[in-house]
């Protein structure tokens, strides 16, 4: 029979946090973001999907980064792209560049 000891390890009682952001960063996140939406004028950057929706609002652009921030890429205009729900799907699954229209 298992310890409680044991039971906490593998059964927390509170949710596990990965890396909380302070207000300040949560601040820059969001005046990039607003860049990045102006900069877009208000289209998927990414175009990857066959069901692109070519047009985004401020609640349904996805930030994606050109170089994930796993791998060291910054919450920085230079580093984002503007792109719709299913265009940043396909990115994260290795699609391909849709023809030009």
């Amino acid at each position: 029979m298992a310890t409680n000891s044991v039971l906490n390890v593998l059964f927390p009682s509170q949710a596990i946090r990965r890396h909380a952001k302070s207000a300040a960063e949560r601040r820059h996140i969001t005046e990039v973001r607003l860049q990045l939406f102006e900069r877009s004028g208000g289209t998927c950057e990414l175009r990857l999907s066959p069901k692109c929706w070519e047009w985004i609002t401020w609640d349904t652009m996805h930030a994606c980064h050109v170089v994930s921030r796993a791998r060291g890429g910054k919450w920085e205009l230079p580093n984002l792209l503007a792109g719709c729900p299913d265009c940043h799907y396909w990115q994260h699954q290795g699609g391909k560049l849709c023809p030009k229209k």
